[in-house]
């Protein structure tokens, strides 16, 4: 779900560690999905000398992942207007409307157009599978067979 890096820093892991719980806590409060487990992990690595700059050194590089996962009640065409809806960030480029941009990648209206046309274009030619990313942030499920 997110990713995240900093020098040994105990408080940046707990930071993270919140921000990214409170996204999936959040995630987790749209109606029509229900969570099922989360994977946390969270790894440090000897770090290594600045060759720029003699005399400093990182002691551990230290990354934060999440990844969540969530069964969906119903269709997941009900559920992504909801995702959208619990503001976790902006899913993708929008107009200056703030409107979802027409056949956007990563925007819940790409998706649901997918979701709509079976995963093609009005001319036939096959759509990219829809992924919602921003900030970090990624959310992806099983799509509909292509026909």
């Amino acid at each position: 779900m997110s990713i995240a890096s900093w020098s040994v820093q105990p408080d940046a892991s707990k930071a993270e560690e919140a921000r990214i719980r409170d996204l999936i806590d959040r995630l987790g409060r749209v109606e029509g999905l229900e969570p099922v487990v989360t994977l946390l992990e969270d790894t440090c690595e000897r770090g290594s000398q600045n060759l720029l700059e003699p005399g400093t050194q990182v002691v551990l590089n230290c990354k934060m992942h999440a990844t969540a996962d969530f069964g969906v009640r119903g269709d997941i065409t009900s559920v992504l207007p909801g995702i959208r809806a619990a503001g976790l960030t902006r899913w993708g480029p929008v107009d200056e409307k703030g409107q979802d941009g027409p056949y956007a990648t990563g925007t819940v209206r790409y998706a649901l157009e997918y979701q709509r046309t079976r995963g093609h274009y009005p001319d036939g030619r096959p759509m990219l599978s829809p992924r919602l990313t921003a900030d970090g942030l990624a959310i992806d499920w099983d799509r509909l067979c292509r026909s």
